[in-house]
């Protein structure tokens, strides 16, 4: 067989693009040698998935042209199988092929996958690689799982990978995505984090069932094997985010912090490397979990340990968070807002401290609720100096600060309403954070948002100093719906912008509301979409309205009111765990009350 290369791949950026040599292509797939056109499928998508290109000059998409179009004429032959490794490796990258397909002249798989739903038997991983959520063809997961439970488990974790569920199609197909998630699903390695993660974003009916399939399925896989000698001052906390500028930790380490000095706490960090800033100050003791290949490694300090509770500010933002909550490791195990979602049916998780703002919501908690006042969040004081660079012209800038996993296409369709309304030059300025470069995603991400939105500006990958030095130029923020932000809103509060909330009844969509009102600007949250929009369009059309409201935020004593008198209540939720395990999981416990 020819030993020659099918791409010619750049050494570095300046050197372009992958040059696909579609003829090589061809001439394999007669010959039949269908592992070298396998690897070089590989090849070019491993590359876009490595190197976050944010612009394409025309050469640039005539050659993702040329290898798209070149995919999709081996995935339409029905000959092509090669073997089952690179079936499993193809299939993981399905979503980069999505995302450069979006970018291509092609715009979606759409023919091809109709195509190789036409064959019959063990080829069924093409339709398995051309169907993403960008496709409008339906098609029955459940005769993929029936057909192959483990390459389809492969393609039903990568079709959640495309970044966001921004057009109507994605957002419906990624909701029925995750309604229909087959019981037969199995983790195809040891990193499931974004099937986890997502599931809050794209499909919030959900969550407690597709996240019960995915602890199932590890816990036939996984049991860490632990000695445990509880001393009752004994607590871990485990985390991948324990460091200064992320979320959990700006979010969680307010609370964490009441029990330094009453309790013995051992920092458990998640990960192979710790961060350069991680923040071990008043921990008694350090250690790490990592996973190395598919195996996780426990530290000794684990694996015998005198725990009596295990603390999780986050579960779901890393592999090793999510497979450590599915074994018994302390005879009391908790978690909380950190990223605000139940650990699902069937976990090791015996109780959620959260806040009262969802006494209402118990039913979408595996886990039994102890509820503190309000949000049971406080956010710690940004560490990011202020530049003061806001000018007062035109337009007017609108800062959205949302994570790449909260776009969705109902909350753009609002902000295209609010354009309607408006009645002067303003401009639509979004903050996704750096994962928007993952996958090939930016380039489609943009051209979509833009297709909707035509005065917008989306800043991709700003790192936290710079995006504060550039949120700060706004004039005001617009919060997400549902998977709202929290401390997004203080930092945009910190730089002097108000911000509007459209409120809904789960903590991911009350936060925001919650903070807005603690700092007496309660006009500027609402419940009704009607209201949220003319809120929006009043605070671009009215000068002296948002000119108010940011004298409002000048004025007042921010550190005051929301970094100040925090209390202890989280200690006493701990305290009252500790005192009162086993409870027994029934209606939210709300510490403060008489039964606390």
């Amino acid at each position: 067989m020819s030993k020659k290369n099918l791409n010619t791949m750049p050494n570095t950026l300046e050197d372009g693009l992958p040059i696909i040599k579609r003829h090589a292509y061809m001439d394999a797939l007669r010959r039949g040698d269908y592992h070298k056109i396998a690897q070089g499928i590989i090849q070019v998508l491993n590359h876009f998935d490595n190197t976050p290109y944010t612009s394409f000059g025309v050469d640039d998409l005539a050659r993702i042209d040329d290898f798209v179009i070149t995919v999709l004429m081996v995935m339409t032959d029905a000959k092509f199988l090669p073997p089952r490794a690179d079936r499993c490796i193809l299939l993981a990258f399905g979503h980069v092929f999505a995302n450069l397909t979006a970018t291509s002249s092609y715009g979606t798989t759409n023919p091809a996958l109709v195509q190789a739903l036409r064959s019959k038997g063990d080829n069924f991983e093409r339709a398995l690689f051309l169907c993403n959520s960008a496709c409008s063809v339906p098609v029955n997961q459940k005769v993929f799982f029936d057909i192959d439970p483990y390459l389809a488990s492969i393609w039903f974790n990568s079709y959640v990978q495309g970044n966001s569920n921004h057009t109507a199609q994605m957002q419906s197909n990624l909701m029925q995505h995750y309604a229909n998630m087959d019981d037969r699903w199995q983790p195809s390695n040891a990193d499931m984090s974004v099937v986890y993660f997502t599931v809050s974003y794209f499909a919030q009916e959900y969550v407690r069932r597709a996240k019960g399939i995915m602890n199932k399925a590890i816990r036939e896989r996984f049991d860490a094997k632990v000695t445990n000698n509880p001393d009752p001052k004994s607590i871990a906390i485990v985390s991948a985010k324990w460091h200064r500028n992320h979320a959990v930790y700006k979010s969680s380490s307010t609370l964490v912090n009441q029990l330094m000095g009453d309790y013995k706490l051992t920092l458990v960090h998640l990960g192979e490397k710790a961060p350069h800033d991680i923040m071990t100050e008043g921990f008694d003791t350090t250690c790490m979990a990592y996973f190395k290949g598919d195996k996780l490694v426990l530290p000794p300090s684990v694996i015998d340990n005198d725990f009596q509770m295990i603390y999780y500010p986050d579960i779901g933002m890393n592999a090793e968070s999510i497979w450590m909550s599915n074994s018994r490791l302390a005879p009391i195990q908790a978690m909380g807002y950190g990223h605000p979602d139940t650990s699902g049916d069937g976990s090791c998780i015996d109780y959620f401290i959260g806040g009262t703002c969802e006494k209402d919501c118990f039913e979408y908690y595996s886990e039994q609720m102890v509820l503190l006042p309000g949000i049971a969040q406080a956010p710690a004081w940004p560490s990011y100096e202020r530049k003061h660079n806001w000018v007062d012209n035109t337009p007017v800038k609108v800062a959205c600060i949302w994570g790449p996993d909260k776009y969705n296409y109902c909350m753009l369709q609002g902000l295209v309403e609010i354009s309607k309304k408006t009645t002067q030059p303003f401009e639509w300025h979004f903050y996704p954070s750096p994962a928007i470069n993952r996958y090939a995603a930016y380039v489609p991400f943009v051209k979509d948002i833009k297709s909707m939105l035509p005065n917008s500006t989306v800043h991709g990958g700003l790192h936290y100093a710079d995006y504060m030095e550039a949120v700060e130029k706004c004039d005001f923020t617009i919060n997400s719906f549902p998977f709202g932000g929290y401390n997004t809103i203080v930092e945009s509060m910190y730089l002097g912008l108000p911000v509007v909330s459209l409120e809904g009844p789960r903590f991911y969509s009350q936060a925001a509301s919650y903070v807005i009102r603690q700092v007496g600007m309660s006009d500027l949250t609402t419940t009704s979409p009607i209201d949220f929009v003319e809120l929006c369009a009043k605070m671009i059309n009215d000068n002296e309205y948002r000119a108010t409201c940011r004298k409002h935020l000048a004025d007042i004593d921010l550190k005051g009111l929301l970094f100040e008198n925090i209390g202890n209540d989280f200690k006493k939720a701990v305290d009252y765990i500790i005192a009162n395990h086993p409870i027994e999981r029934g209606e939210p416990i709300i510490i403060g009350e008489t039964n606390a």
